[in-house]
């Protein structure tokens, strides 16, 4: 089952940092809007903060592929898990700026 607060959605991988961040409700409300291939989408108001305590300590320096394919329903090898800086990607595509 999956909760909703302040636009952001999660299952239940990853409980501690989740528990965190429910006591941290300024991170999330009230939201703001970004442009995102034109489209004007919804992050939590201390994005930095949210994916800091949802993910990994490198994730806004280093970009990973998904690591599972939901469409076949199975994992990747490893050898498709390859690290990339996002300085690299950034450069190519249009990343968001939160």
């Amino acid at each position: 089952m999956n909760k909703i607060c302040g636009g952001v959605g999660w299952g239940v991988g990853n409980l501690t940092a989740k528990i965190k961040m429910l006591n941290r409700r300024p991170d999330f409300l009230p939201t703001r809007r970004i442009d995102f291939l034109g489209l004007r989408l919804p992050v939590p108001a201390n994005a930095t903060a949210v994916l800091d305590t949802s993910y990994r300590e490198d994730v806004r320096r280093v970009c990973r592929p998904n690591t599972y394919d939901h469409r076949r329903e199975e994992y990747l090898d490893e050898a498709s898990n390859v690290a990339i800086d996002c300085r690299e990607l950034k450069q190519d595509f249009n990343f968001p700026t939160i």
